[in-house]
């Protein structure tokens, strides 16, 4: 992993993944006195910083050559509740067949193309950044009032259930007992804040805990089905192509080269 950090929290945060982050040296030493870049070209490392710290965009390379591709990362970015909201601009020196522009038009902010001229690149960084920050100031979670600090409270509360082990073998009665509201409430604040009902939202989740499980060729699909309430491997099958389009076996082989 390369790795440049400027270390001051006034800065918007940076996350470019790319297999060749020299093309990007320019634009680190250009943005210095504006940006904190992180600059990683393996999978693993970054998803550790994610775990650390959010960033305020992602620049990501969708024709990376690891065992999760830029088009699965990009997926579990905006599918994820944590990362879902922050810009992520695809940097590509391929050719996009009409599948795959599809799945940018779902998922990616901004589509680049190679080769990436630093100016440009740079406006577009300021551009997005300009927005986040933006948002970040008239935030209403970050408001005072009783409303919007019920809100914060939520998520917070939300995001603490959503890290116990229990988490895919809960029912939303369960959940919302334990937050300590109602089922009502609890369905209204989480179409509210992540505009999903319960049912569309926990199945997003099971499904792409699904796709890790699958990925990490440690399970079988009995197995996995076990760990996330499915009632069967069936079940689970069933639900993994109406989302993924493939079967966890041809998921698990289409990722894997």
């Amino acid at each position: 992993m390369l790795f440049f950090m400027i270390n001051s929290n006034d800065f918007p945060l940076i996350y470019i993944l790319d297999d060749h982050p020299v093309i990007y040296q320019s634009v680190v030493e250009s943005t210095r006195s504006q940006f904190n870049i992180e600059l990683f070209t393996e999978v693993r490392p970054f998803y550790i910083a994610l775990g650390k710290y959010l960033p305020d965009v992602i620049l990501l390379d969708i024709g990376l050559n690891h065992i999760l591709s830029g088009i699965e990362i990009l997926q579990h970015l905006k599918e994820s509740h944590k990362t879902s909201h922050i810009p992520v601009l695809i940097i590509t020196g391929l050719d996009i067949d009409s599948l795959k522009m599809k799945l940018f038009d779902d998922y990616a902010t901004e589509i680049i193309t190679k080769p990436v001229k630093a100016g440009f690149l740079v406006s577009l960084i300021k551009q997005y950044t300009k927005v986040v920050m933006h948002k970040k100031s008239l935030s209403p979670i970050l408001k005072s009032s009783t409303l919007d600090m019920g809100y914060a409270l939520f998520v917070e509360n939300l995001e603490n259930m959503l890290e116990r082990p229990d988490i895919y073998h809960l029912k939303v009665t369960d959940i919302a007992k334990s937050m300590e509201i109602s089922n009502s409430t609890f369905s209204r604040l989480l179409q509210k804040i992540y505009g999903k009902t319960p049912s569309i939202f926990f199945n997003d989740l099971k499904l792409t805990k699904a796709a890790d499980l699958v990925m990490s060729n440690q399970h079988s699909l009995a197995q996995i089905a076990e760990i996330l309430g499915f009632s069967s491997d069936s079940h689970l099958i069933y639900s993994f192509k109406k989302k993924f389009n493939a079967t966890p076996r041809s998921y698990y082989a289409q990722n894997l080269s």
